[in-house]
């Protein structure tokens, strides 16, 4: 036996009643036993300091609050006063990203019917849905081909308890799948971000 589980076994202790099981049973003719455990520092490191990690930079050895990445803690230069010459080379940047990765008005166009086709769709069994974009899809920062962000708001009900909520989620993913143009559909019954 090894001195690990020479340790292991010495958290853990056999109590034994006096008292023995009276049935008639041969099998419980012996003494009752009961398992203590002791929950000590000890016994859960053996005697090693347990390891902290940053949940920060994910790595061990320290903390978030002494982490050497934590960009509170960086002495900043300040910036330079801006001049004119550069808020126009900003400008033109923007403006060039702009062009080339903002979805153009033949897509937009796309994205509005899908959104009304999905929406029909949803009405044949949630009569009072209205579907509406949001985030980047609504906001103009979305890019082309990126995915549509889809707000479902139910008429007439401003809030609504959250085990309905996950009814109506999981009924809402059946619905869609059924629906010839979309695939993949994930229901997110814990979104990171609860809307």
């Amino acid at each position: 036996m090894d001195e690990e589980e020479e340790e292991d076994e010495s958290n853990l202790s056999l109590q034994t009643s006096e008292e023995a099981v009276k049935d008639g049973m041969p099998e419980n003719k012996s003494p009752k036993q009961r398992l203590s455990y002791e929950f000590t520092r000890q016994a859960f490191t053996r005697g090693k300091p347990h390891m902290v990690v940053c949940s920060l930079c994910k790595r061990d050895g320290h903390l978030k609050k002494d982490c050497p990445e934590d960009f509170k803690k960086v002495q900043l230069e300040p910036l330079p006063p801006i001049t004119s010459d550069f808020l126009g080379r900003l400008d033109k940047v923007c403006e060039q990203c702009y062009t080339d990765f903002a979805p153009d008005e033949l897509e937009v166009g796309v994205r509005e019917h899908i959104l009304q086709d999905v929406e029909n769709f949803v009405r044949r069994q949630f009569a009072g849905a209205r579907l509406q974009l949001f985030g980047s899809s609504k906001n103009g920062y979305g890019f082309r081909q990126s995915d549509l962000d889809i707000c479902m708001v139910l008429e007439g009900q401003d809030t609504i308890p959250d085990a309905e909520c996950i009814t109506i989620i999981e009924s809402l993913a059946r619905l869609l799948r059924k629906h010839p143009g979309l695939k993949n559909i994930l229901p997110s019954l814990r979104p990171k971000y609860p809307l």
